[in-house]
């Protein structure tokens, strides 16, 4: 048999929060030393020296000698194998228990965890919709400006050519102050939405829904896997059909042989 025992020394699992160390959990461990008995390797060298006496078998009295020591040694496998699933069983049951402690401390905060997540988390949302709809009304502003300031350019340039061709100097001079202010307004640049500063540093995903499969694969098919259903087709192929792109072999299956 297998000698284990307890030790009564109290271990314990600690972490350090801002240099300040915290027992979390106490616990008395089985003691590491793990050693057979003596009446086991005495079994073993036994064993082994009466294996190493048989040599070859060439009778049947020789025969029933070898079968007898087979079974001696079964024997004392099963003996062992016993020994060591009892020997095993105090170490199962500290985790068990160590694992329904922990199961049981964490519950509870990790359902406020979530639940603080999931608020935090619909707030940045709506600061951050509420971000990017200001950005977008901000270049819609931009565009109409910019529209605006285009319209006044092409008709300042109109005025101008049409003064020309009057040979009005005054009309003329007009048009190109016209053209000068139109063309000195700054032209708008695209308008960012910019990240509210509580949302800084917050690593943003990208999510993907394909919502038309058949549209993907037909203008990019190297985006869509098609994978064969090997349980479909055997079971189409067993009940004798014939399937276009398929190959059906006979094969050894080496890991399934007949009366084993």
């Amino acid at each position: 048999m297998m000698k284990t025992a307890r030790s009564t020394t109290s271990s314990r699992a600690a972490y350090t929060d801002k240099n300040k160390t915290m027992t979390l959990i106490k616990t008395s461990t089985p003691d590491s030393q793990i050693t057979l008995s003596e009446s086991a390797a005495e079994a073993k060298k036994t064993l082994t020296m009466a294996s190493s006496e048989i040599t070859e078998v060439k009778s049947p009295e020789e025969s029933t000698a070898a079968k007898a020591v087979i079974a001696r040694i079964d024997t004392h496998m099963k003996d062992f194998e016993k020994a060591r699933v009892a020997a095993k069983a105090p170490f199962l049951e500290i985790c068990q228990k160590l694992d329904a402690l922990s199961r049981e401390h964490v519950a509870s905060l990790d359902s406020e965890r979530k639940r603080l997540s999931r608020i935090a988390a619909g707030f940045d949302a709506e600061q951050l919709r509420k971000a990017q709809e200001e950005a977008a009304a901000a270049q819609r502003k931009a565009e109409e400006e910019e529209r605006e300031r285009r319209k006044a350019i092409a008709e300042a340039e109109k005025k101008q050519r049409e003064a020309e061709q009057s040979g009005d100097e005054a009309a003329k001079l007009e048009a190109e102050i016209l053209a000068e202010t139109a063309n000195e307004a700054p032209a708008k640049a695209v308008v960012v939405a910019p990240i509210p500063e509580h949302l800084e540093g917050i690593r943003m995903k990208t999510e993907i829904t394909v919502t038309d499969i058949k549209a993907l694969y037909a203008a990019h098919p190297m985006f869509v896997r098609l994978e064969p259903d090997l349980r479909m087709i055997r079971a189409a192929i067993d009940s004798g059909q014939t399937l276009p792109g398929v190959k059906v072999e006979r094969v050894p299956d080496v890991a399934k042989r007949r009366g084993v």
